[in-house]
């Protein structure tokens, strides 16, 4: 945790530090690099599909137990999906959720927004799942974010 000391700067407790110095940049990199691409679900449908697999294929290598939540939107026959990644007794106390999206507008690549975002959610997870008793957290990857209406 990082707190404030007595002459007015911040410090960093140890447990934290050595949390944040397992962050691994290289996987940070490679995790945007494999997952930006245009996934819309006009532009690119397919692209948005392989992204979702590939999402359930690293939290389930980190892991976590997953589950996909199937949606429609009306007018549109293709079903969505969330992603779920989950560690940690999530069934019988409350859990923290961490989500990030994974769709993107038609004309971008999506590494900014938002394959930084699931970097970072990826990266937590691995972290928090390699404690000896992780708390209960879930990890979602969330599609059209972009737009509630993926005509739009």
């Amino acid at each position: 945790m990082i707190r404030e000391n007595s002459a007015g700067g911040t410090f960093m407790d140890d447990a934290h530090r050595e949390l944040l110095e397992q962050v691994d940049p290289e996987r940070l990199y490679k995790t945007v690099y494999g997952l930006q691409g245009v996934k819309h679900p006009v532009a690119a449908p397919d692209a948005l599909n392989r992204c979702a697999d590939r999402l359930a294929e690293i939290m389930r290598s980190i892991g976590l137990t997953v589950r996909e939540q199937v949606f429609y939107i009306e007018g549109w026959d293709a079903p969505f999906r969330n992603i779920e990644g989950s560690i940690g007794d999530v069934t019988s106390q409350p859990a923290a959720v961490i989500t990030a999206h994974y769709d993107t507008v038609a004309t971008s690549w999506g590494a900014n927004d938002d394959a930084s975002g699931l970097a970072v959610m990826l990266e937590n997870a691995r972290l928090i799942a390699a404690l000896p008793s992780p708390p209960p957290v879930y990890f979602v990857a969330v599609t059209l974010e972009e737009s509630s209406n993926p005509l739009i």
